[in-house]
């Protein structure tokens, strides 16, 4: 997400496509990130997320803080960043852990439909071979 923190300037654009889909680009168009939801509500959750995202670097080059560190502190008084709600916090963590359940799911079904392709094409260059 930090790559995307980075890309959602004040100059990026948002593009909706289709239902679930949509682009992020920075204004020069030298970095391009396509997003695709699982549904509508996730859509909608992302495009908050975004949306609060390039508001806050926004209102951060608005009061002179733009350049802040890795850290999320302003390197000019060493300021913590504006504290997150606890309810925000767990939304998120709930998403997140949502999400890398999803992924896991569909790393393990790609691992099996991939045995049983290698299966099958180790089969089809047998066959070839007996053939031959």
């Amino acid at each position: 997400m930090q790559c995307l923190d980075k890309a959602l300037k004040i100059s990026s654009l948002l593009q909706v496509e289709g239902s679930n889909n949509f682009i992020i680009s920075n204004g020069g168009g030298t970095q391009t990130f396509h997003l695709r939801a699982i549904n509508e509500s996730d859509k909608q959750r992302w495009l908050q997320a975004l949306d609060l995202s390039k508001a806050r670097s926004m209102r951060a080059v608005a009061v002179g803080e733009a350049e802040a560190d890795e850290d999320g502190f302003d390197s000019s008084d060493n300021d913590p960043p504006q504290e997150i709600s606890k309810q925000e916090l767990v939304t998120t963590v709930k998403s997140l852990t949502a999400k890398m359940e999803d992924l896991s799911t569909c790393s393990d079904l790609v691992a099996k439909h991939g045995t049983g392709l290698i299966t099958s094409l180790n089969a089809l260059k047998l066959d070839k071979i007996l053939v031959s």
